[in-house]
């Protein structure tokens, strides 16, 4: 099987980072300094949120060669990688999981 280098996961798991945690910090922030509870609220959401799709992230991927639905089981300490059967490909991720 060979392994490839999963660009579009990469590029996807950077942009949905920076677009949460760019809502989460100044949602806070604001709310923090005005004492407004709808503002950390909704920090606070978007903050679970955020926690949620990453975890889903980490666990499902599709094929980028065949557009197949991939999974992922890594353990503690070990590379996330997709392997695609049909297309001989194990998409690596370069990212580990961490120890919890």
């Amino acid at each position: 099987m060979t392994t490839v280098e999963a660009i579009g996961w990469r590029k996807k798991f950077h942009r949905e980072m920076l677009w949460l945690g760019a809502l989460f910090v100044p949602l806070l922030v604001i709310g923090a300094l005005r004492t407004s509870y709808a503002l950390i609220g909704l920090g606070l959401a978007v903050g679970v949120f955020g926690f949620f799709f990453q975890r889903r992230m980490f666990r499902t991927w599709k094929c980028e060669k065949c557009g197949k639905k991939l999974h992922a089981a890594p353990k503690d300490g070990e590379r996330i990688s997709f392997p695609c059967e049909a297309c001989n490909v194990e998409w690596d991720t370069k990212v580990y999981k961490d120890l919890s």
